[in-house]
Parts: C-alpha cells; sequence; structure tokens
C-alpha cells in the first residue's frame, strides 16, 4: 500500500487513523475515522508520469465527494458511526503510518511530486475545486496549508515551482524519418508507447514543421508528416487520436478541408507546415511524429518487486517550494509519479507460497509411504575422546534435503550459494527440526545455519504476459538444501576390558523432532558421512565411520533417526 496522506491518533493507547488516502495495487484504500471506506474502492486514476494530477476529497455531513483533475470520481455516504474527526492527530503526506508518527515502511512511500496540500473546515464547490484544478485560484487552506505551515522535512529535497507550471502541459514528441502510410505509422508509434502527435496551437505547429525539416531528405514527399488526427467522428471536429480532446486551432492550406465525410485524416505540408485533410485508407507514403504517452508508464520486466512499478517521489509546494517526500502531510492537493531505477535484485525472493500452505505441516506423502529426507554428515573434527568419562566431543556439519511440491520457486540460479532464503523466508517454509538422543548433560549448540534451494528439474514456460517475468520452478523441479554447524559431546558406551587394545565404537544419533516415522524418515540407506581430517588422533585412530538407520520410540509412536557411527583404535595398540 502507498501512502499518500495519512492522519494517525492515539484512542485509548492504540493507534488509530483518523482519516487516510492510500494507493494498493490498482485500487483506493480509503479510511475514515478508523474505517475502511469499501464503496470508494474503484476510485483510481492513470499514472501520468512527469505530469501533475489534481485531487480534492470533500468530506460534508456524512458524505464523500472525490474530484480528480476537476472532475467528479466517486460520491456517497461515509460508512461511519461517528462523522467529526478528532483533532489529536498527527499528519503525514507521502507516507502510510502502522503507528502514531511512525512505523514507516519503506514500500508504503508515495513516490512522486505533491504540492498544494490544503485543509479547510468548510465545504468547496464544484466550481471552486474546478478553479484549483485549472490553477485558476490559489486558495490556500484555513485549517492547513503547506504553503504556509512550516513542515518537517525527512529525506526530501526542496524545489521551487510557479502555479502555472502544475497545469501547463509540454509536448514531448519524437519524429521517426522513416516513410510509411498511416496505418503503419501509427503501429510504429503504439510499439514505442505512444500515439501519433498533433498540435493544437498554431505556435506548436510551426515548431513542429521548423523540427522536421532537418529530416527533409528523408522524408521528401510533398506531404510528409502524418497529424494525430481526426473528424470521423463528428464532421469538421477535429479530435486527437492521443485522447480525444478537440483541437480548435486548425492551421489549413487556403482551400482546406475540402473532403467532407470522406477525407477524415491529416498530414502536414512539406512547403508551409500546412494541413490537408485526405482518406486515412489513402496509400500514401509519409513521416510520422510520436508523442509519447505518458499515461502509459514503461513497466520494466523481470525486476523482483511484487509492487506495481512506481517510483522515487517528490512533492512540490506551489509558488515556489518544492519537496521530494517519503515523509510528510493533504484535503486538497496535486501529484505527480516520477520513475527512477530499480535493481534486479532488490526486493527479490525465491519462493511462492498457495495461500493454502501451512509452514507447521510437511509435505504430503504419497500413496502411504513417508516422506524421505536425504541426509550427509561431514565430521569436521573430533575434539576429545574420553574413555573415563564416556564421551566425544566433535563438530560436525549436518545437510538434509527435501522436495515440497506445494510451493514454487522463483529465478533460481545455477550456483547453489546464490540461491540462500532470508532469514524471513527460511522462517515462512516446513523445515526437519533434529533432537540429539544421545547428547552428553544437554552440551551441543547450533553455530551455524543456512537454506539453500538446488535445481533439479527443468524451468516452467514463461508467460509472455507475466510483467515480473519471473522464471518459475515447481515444486518437485528444486530441493531445499538445509546446513547445520553443530558442536556437542555426546555419549558412548566404551569397553575398555581389552586396554591397551580396545577398538571403540560411538555414534551420534539424529532425530527428527515431533514428527513419527510414519509422517517423515531419514533416508538412512541413503545418508552419506564423510570425514576429511587427519585420521591420526592424540590417542586413538578414526578407523571407520558410516550411517545407520534406526528409530526411537515403541510400536505406536516411532520416531526416524539416523546414527553417524565412527570406529576408533588406540594408538600403539599393535
Amino acid at each position: 500500500m502507498v501512502g499518500v496522506f495519512a492522519s494517525s491518533g492515539e484512542d485509548g493507547g492504540n493507534n488509530f487513523d483518523d482519516l487516510s488516502s492510500a494507493k494498493r495495487g490498482e485500487g483506493h484504500v480509503l479510511l475514515y475515522n478508523g474505517k475502511i471506506q469499501y464503496a470508494f474502492s474503484n476510485l483510481t486514476s492513470e499514472i501520468g508520469l512527469h505530469q501533475w494530477t489534481h485531487f480534492c476529497h470533500v468530506f460534508s455531513s456524512g458524505k464523500y465527494t472525490a474530484y480528480v483533475n476537476g472532475e467528479v470520481r466517486a460520491q456517497g455516504p461515509l460508512d461511519t458511526a461517528t462523522i467529526p474527526i478528532p483533532l489529536n492527530s498527527t499528519i503525514i503526506i507521502g507516507q502510510e503510518q502502522d503507528s502514531l508518527a511512525g512505523g514507516f515502511d519503506k514500500s508504503q512511500v508515495f513516490r512522486g511530486h505533491i504540492a498544494q496540500v490544503n485543509l479547510w473546515n468548510s465545504t468547496l464547490s464544484g466550481d471552486a475545486v474546478r478553479q484549483l484544478a485549472t490553477c485558476d485560484s490559489n486558495l490556500a487552506g484555513n485549517v492547513f496549508s503547506s504553503d504556509r505551515e512550516e513542515l518537517e522535512l525527512l529525506n526530501v529535497t526542496v524545489a521551487e515551482w510557479d502555479l502555472a507550471d502544475l497545469c501547463s502541459k509540454v509536448d514531448e514528441y519524437v519524429i521517426f524519418p522513416e516513410m510509411r502510410n498511416l496505418k503503419e505509422s501509427r503501429l510504429m508509434c503504439h510499439r514505442s508507447g505512444g500515439e501519433i502527435y498533433a498540435p493544437d496551437t498554431r505556435q506548436k505547429n510551426t515548431a513542429l514543421h521548423s523540427s522536421s525539416l532537418q529530416f527533409s531528405k528523408a522524408c521528401f514527399s510533398n506531404f510528409h508528416l502524418w497529424l494525430g488526427l481526426s473528424d470521423e467522428e463528428n464532421e469538421t471536429v477535429w479530435r486527437k487520436f492521443s485522447d480525444g480532446s478537440v483541437v480548435t486551432e486548425l492551421p489549413f492550406s487556403h482551400d482546406q478541408p475540402n473532403g467532407e465525410r470522406g477525407e477524415n485524416c491529416m498530414f502536414m505540408s512539406l512547403i508551409d507546415g500546412l494541413w490537408t485533410d485526405t482518406y486515412c485508407f489513402r496509400v500514401w507514403d509519409a513521416c510520422v511524429p510520436c508523442e509519447k504517452d505518458l499515461s502509459r508508464p514503461l513497466r520494466l520486466r523481470g525486476l523482483c518487486v511484487k509492487e506495481e512499478l512506481e517510483t522515487v517521489t517528490e512533492a512540490t509546494r506551489p509558488g515556489n517550494r518544492e519537496t521530494r517526500s517519503p515523509q510528510e502531510a493533504e484535503g486538497d492537493s496535486r501529484t505527480e509519479p516520477r520513475t527512477t531505477a530499480w535493481t534486479d535484485e532488490a526486493g527479490c525472493t525465491l519462493i511462492e507460497l498457495p495461500r493454502s500452505y501451512r509452514r507447521r505441516g510437511p509435505p504430503r506423502a504419497r500413496a502411504g509411504r513417508p516422506v524421505e529426507l536425504d541426509a550427509a554428515v561431514e565430521i569436521l573434527r573430533f575434539v576429545t575422546i574420553s574413555d573415563v568419562n564416556r564421551l566425544v566431543r566433535l563438530e560436525l556439519n549436518v545437510e538434509i534435503t527435501w522436495k515440497d511440491p506445494r510451493l514454487r520457486f522463483l529465478n533460481l540460479k545455477d550456483v547453489l550459494e546464490w540461491n540462500k532464503l532470508s532469514e524471513k523466508e527460511a522462517a515462512m517454509i516446513w523445515r526437519p527440526k533434529l533432537e540429539f538422543p544421545n547428547v552428553f548433560d544437554g552440551n551441543v549448540r547450533l553455530l551455524r545455519e543456512g537454506v539453500y534451494v538446488r535445481k533439479t528439474g527443468k524451468q516452467e514456460d514463461v508467460d509472455p504476459n507475466d510483467v515480473q517475468m519471473n522464471t518459475v520452478y515447481a515444486g518437485d523441479s528444486a530441493a531445499f538444501v538445509q546446513t547445520q554447524h553443530y558442536s556437542g559431546s555426546f555419549a558412548c558406551s566404551f569397553d575398555v576390558f581389552f586396554y591397551p587394545f580396545d577398538t571403540q565404537r560411538c555414534s551420534v544419533h539424529l532425530q527428527l523432532s515431533s514428527l513419527r516415522l510414519e509422517v517423515v524418515k531419514i533416508a538412512g540407506e541413503r545418508a552419506k558421512v564423510t570425514y576429511l581430517e587427519d585420521k591420526q588422533l592424540p590417542s586413538y585412530t578414526v578407523t571407520k565411520y558410516y550411517a545407520q538407520d534406526s528409530f526411537r520410540g515403541n510400536n505406536k509412536t516411532r520416531y526416524s533417526v539416523l546414527k553417524v557411527c565412527f570406529g576408533s583404535g588406540r594408538v600403539g595398540a599393535g
């Protein structure tokens, strides 16, 4: 949820959202006196990059009216038992607050400019709102005005703007010096994320014509530029392809337009820049100016972000000051989204959990058989072997591998270490827990652990319509690998009858915690034990090491146990 405006107070010591307006996905979240107003969740507006949008929220006698750019976009009664809003609140602009003046989450920051934040204690008329939206009025709020009040600015920048700039539009277009018919020219603009440009004043038309002359060698026909205008809907009423707005300044040639109902499209003369109407399906090649469609921002695919790709925010004060905002203050306001770079790694997640997933339970067994876990144990070092105390102290790494078909995996790398789960991700999944039944005096410590994902199969087919463009692996196409480094002392049964020619055997018992053998077991027949250090110890020589499948419990309740066994002979016994 991206916070645009939030006013929170305390009610009985608890945080209370008096008034909050935010965007969640494509919908609008409005809280009034702590209650979500579901009737207005469909209030949305297009994201126009580098374009100002004017919002005005009017609350009057239990009714709500929302204006966007001076036009009513939502209206209806508020769902609340208490109409007045308490005045013991803290106002934050551009950030949703999870506690009173705090609890800020960087993913809930509005990313854009904000200007002209005003609050009134009286109802504004529709005409007054429209005058504010068109910059014909600069009425400041009598309760609060961001132009008047001193604000606490945190991690923001400040700049100055003229009021007129908030309502002016700067035309941005690119001329493609390649000649095509109208249909292909329009398709070219669509592919570049825009529409055929049409100047709406004589001054803009002169600028377009002057700019096009640099391409006169490539755009060499008498009528060298297509224009994004048509009067097909209403004869003599010329509307832009881009937004349907009517253009009234029409620099036609002296005998134009002359096509009446048949000629509904437009091109420009190379000689003087004047316009001539023509058939839309005419076989005529000309170059094309493509206007950027700022209402359809570019979506970068393959980024590791779950929310809609918006950007670093800036909030602007009219007349003159502008602030860049993650944390600041609303009633009537103006906003402008802005883009920035995102890294391909920030916010990445490796796992995707279905809603039905329960981390307390293991994967389901198949055909009545228990889920089998593969184990690999590396004995790192023997610290002490004491026949007097009947114990062995050592360090070991325990690696357990299992699959969980309930999940899906995202964007896995070929190198295991690059697929390490974060602590948050590791806490979200089911993981096997170990006990050590033969630990000596409870003396065992977990020194280090990590959970990784290993690719074992092929990725699913890529969905070309997926904005995230994730590389997805089904649950049975990858496996979890849990590595744990333990240090501990373990009890052994030493037989010293043949001292000093005795050979001792000992084992470390690894038991799955709280899961019956019929549900989950360690596959002892596939388990591996390695020891890579010097086998010649001060008093003993390590002679062998292996894994043995076992269990603990009774006939009704049994638990899977893996015995890590090793044998040792006394030094000099032979």
